[in-house]
Parts: structure tokens; C-alpha cells; sequence
């Protein structure tokens, strides 16, 4: 008895040939670049956890882990070995007055709470006219 005809078998024989002569797809990702070799800071919880690998793509990262997991999650079209050094977050503050921390010692604090005590327009007004009035801080209030 027969199931299959020689034509079934080789329409389904030229149908498994042409589905592995296609484009060799990698289902890996890739990643800009792989930094590994040191200790990598990633300022998660209560106390400080480091990495062995950190992969980053256009600029942001996409994972945090060990170096075998980074390996195996992209290709990193850059690797760099931090030799040992350790590599902390930052952040950049693009508008800052760093000159102003020693002035503001310097003067009434009228800031809003929680930095500072003036809570209504009136308090402000209030330690306004008493130091125009000769007291010198508002420690003097009393």
C-alpha cells in the first residue's frame, strides 16, 4: 500500500531544500558596544550590586548582568575591557549654580518648603520687613 506518490515526495523534499537555502538570519541582536573586565556599578537597591558585563545600543543600555548572559543576548560590534577599573553611572546636569549653595548660606531662606520655610506669601513678607528692619537673621525671630 502506498501513502505518498513519488511526486508528493519530492515536491515536499524541494519544499524542506528551499526553506534552508534562505538568508542566515541571526536571532541574535547587536549591540554598539560590550564593556567587561571590572567592576560595574549598577546603583540598584540599598547596597551597592555590581555587574560583569554591560551592553549598550544607540546610546542606551540594554542589559546589565553577566559577561556569558551579555554574550549570549547580542554581538557587540565593540568590546571594551575596563581592565580591572570600575565603571559608575552618571548623570549629566545640563543647568546647574553650584556658585549659589554658599550665597543662599549667606541670606534669608524664603524657598517653599520642603527646602525652606517660606510656606505662604505672608511668612515671606513677614521675615521680608523684619530683616529690612535691622535683624540680622532669622534666627533673631525668636
Amino acid at each position: 500500500m502506498r501513502y505518498f506518490s513519488n511526486r508528493t515526495l519530492a515536491l515536499v523534499a524541494t519544499a524542506f531544500l528551499a526553506a534552508g537555502c534562505g538568508k542566515n538570519v541571526s536571532k541574535t541582536p547587536e549591540a554598539d558596544t560590550l564593556y567587561f573586565g571590572g567592576a560595574i556599578l549598577t546603583m540598584e537597591g540599598d547596597t551597592p550590586q555590581y555587574a560583569e558585563a554591560l551592553l549598550v545600543k544607540n546610546g542606551r543600555i540594554l542589559f546589565v548582568g553577566k559577561l556569558d548572559e551579555a554574550d549570549n543576548i547580542a554581538t557587540a560590534k565593540h568590546r571594551i575591557d575596563l581592565a580591572g577599573k570600575t565603571m559608575l553611572p552618571g548623570f549629566i546636569d545640563a543647568h546647574g549654580h553650584i556658585f549659589n549653595t554658599g550665597i543662599q548660606k549667606l541670606s534669608a531662606n524664603l524657598l517653599p518648603p520642603p527646602d525652606g520655610e517660606g510656606a505662604d506669601v505672608a511668612v515671606i513678607f513677614l521675615y521680608a520687613y523684619l530683616l529690612l528692619g535691622g535683624l540680622a537673621s532669622r534666627r533673631n525671630l525668636g
